[in-house]
């Protein structure tokens, strides 16, 4: 898909600040499974480091589970980036949803 900037630049009161909107919403899993390909690592292998089973980790990486703030402690230290990083990168994905859905409402 195709996406005009104008478009995705969020319309402000003049004086106000204009702010960028994504058209979509990223699951941290995707940015997860970027850490993994960078890293040369499976999932596998992420969830030993992590003390997860399997399971969790697919589930993030598919965008069923959520990052939580103990998952998110764990990937920290396995890939040295803060854990507000993980949860910034959740929260914002649940804001870029909501605010999608409630435009399509």
């Amino acid at each position: 898909m195709v996406y005009n900037i104008n478009t995705m630049i969020r319309k402000q009161p003049q004086g106000s600040v204009s702010g960028w909107e994504s058209p979509v919403a990223i699951h941290p899993g995707e940015h997860l499974n970027d850490f993994l390909d960078s890293f040369g690592m499976t999932q596998e292998e992420l969830s030993r480091r992590v003390n997860l089973v399997p399971k969790v980790i697919n589930e993030i990486i598919n965008g069923k589970s959520s990052i939580t703030r103990t998952t998110a402690i764990k990937l920290s230290k396995v890939f040295s980036v803060s854990s507000e990083y993980w949860i910034n990168l959740q929260k914002n994905f649940e804001i870029d949803l909501a605010r999608i859905e409630e435009k399509e409402n």
